[in-house]
């Protein structure tokens, strides 16, 4: 199936019927695609905020299992949560699986790396701290929203341009290097606060099978310099620079944003101790980086890129990562 590619622009009374507005467009969109299933939609009686689980579907996802897409909206606000995750329990409602911010007290992780913990959905929103889920959060301050959508078999990314600027992406994540465990689904976003990047991957290979353990992020995404802490401190997708080193053997050596580096941390409170470092990819045709900061008012919001054929557009016009929106260009 191809890619679906939907944009437009959101204007509602209210910020708080924006916001409802928007999630409901990305849901909508989403479901779309064939390769997405929506599972159940979770009103707690307290009515604080409502969940929506979106399933994405193997074997179109490229892997031996489905993984899940958790969205939700406080009611009060119309705030947005979003985030990935490897396992979802109709019956409990609770999630596992998941990437968290940091670990200070001793888990248990399985076999696979992820924390044992699970979370219930008919709760309050996470808070973004501790070993809860670390989430995508979005809430416009204004009534109007220009937004756009890209969702396929294995991944979606959405972003928003107004106040303030934002994206979600999530999506399956392809190890390059050897690991102890499989580490497939991952997440990345601007922080909760509006600046920054997090990321992380549901699976931490280093933790694979230890109890009473501390660690940061599953795993922190980091820019190519391996030299700052973790969670949202360096480009969440993408190594710079064009070290042939780094380069992709198997697509002309190319230095495409696909490549993902990831340090892997043990130690939550100073990061001085990396256990080691990860590289992965998206599929080549998902998004790319272009290397340099775009000039401000070179290019703006619905501006997009020629490249091999298709139009790919930036979640923000000076920033330097571009998506494939899979239309001819």
């Amino acid at each position: 199936m191809s890619k679906i590619f939907t944009t437009g622009n959101i204007t509602e009374a209210s910020t708080i019927l924006a916001n409802t507005a928007l999630y409901n467009q990305m849901k909508s969109d989403i479901l779309a695609h064939p390769n997405w299933e929506h599972v159940e939609t979770i009103t707690p009686a307290s009515v604080i905020a409502v969940w929506d689980v979106l399933k994405c579907m193997t074997p179109g996802n490229g892997l031996e299992q489905d993984f899940y897409l958790i969205l939700g909206r406080t009611v009060a606000t119309g705030t947005i949560y979003c985030f990935t995750v490897d396992d979802w329990n109709p019956t409990t409602k609770a999630i596992k699986g998941y990437g968290f911010w940091q670990n200070t007290t001793g888990k248990t992780y399985d076999a696979e790396g992820r924390l044992t913990d699970t979370w219930v959905l008919n709760i309050t929103p996470p808070s973004q701290s501790g070993v809860l889920p670390l989430s995508g959060v979005y809430a416009s301050t204004a009534t109007t929203i220009k937004w756009w959508v890209i969702v396929d078999d294995d991944y979606f990314c959405v972003a928003m341009n107004g106040s303030p600027n934002h994206f979600f992406h999530g999506g399956t994540y392809i190890p390059l290097t050897l690991l102890q465990t499989d580490a497939p689904i991952f997440s990345s976003q601007y922080k909760q606060t509006g600046t920054g990047n997090d990321g992380y991957i549901t699976r931490h290979p280093a933790m694979a099978g230890l109890t009473n353990q501390k660690s940061s992020a599953l795993a922190a995404y980091c820019g190519g310099s391996m030299t700052s802490s973790g969670q949202g401190y360096t480009e969440a997708l993408g190594w710079l620079g064009y070290d042939n080193r780094f380069a992709d053997p198997l697509n002309d050596n190319k230095r495409h944003a696909n490549q993902v580096a990831i340090n892997l941390y043990l130690n939550p409170i100073t990061d001085q101790a990396i256990h080691g470092y990860g590289i992965g990819k998206h599929p080549p045709d998902r998004m790319r980086h272009l290397g340099s900061q775009i000039p401000s008012g070179s290019i703006v919001w619905g501006d997009t890129y020629t490249l091999e054929g298709k139009l790919w557009v930036p979640f923000l016009p000076t920033d330097m990562r571009i998506w494939n929106t899979g239309v001819a260009a």
